[in-house]
């Protein structure tokens, strides 16, 4: 009785271990793919932050020529919002 079951058993764990190493491969290839996706938006966000950062600074440049060119005329400019103050 034995020996007419262990080719089904052992083909049965063949299979079961086949589809394991299947669905872990699958696994880890859709890890990487999505690894590699979040370091594209990490880049892309980065690279968006300068542009941000670099417009921000622009303003700030220009808001003090603003500040002094008022302030050489003899007119107090605006305060500064709270945010704005150094």
């Amino acid at each position: 009785m034995w020996p007419e079951l262990i080719g089904p058993i052992a083909t049965g764990l063949a299979g079961l271990v086949a589809a394991i190493a299947g669905l872990l491969t699958v696994r880890s290839q859709r890890i990487s793919a999505q690894l590699e996706e979040c370091r594209r938006e990490l880049e892309a966000t980065e690279a968006e932050g300068e542009d941000y950062r670099g417009v921000a600074l622009l303003a700030l440049r220009h808001i003090f020529r603003l500040e002094t060119m008022l302030a050489n005329r003899g007119v107090s400019p605006p305060a500064r919002p709270d945010g704005l103050r150094v």
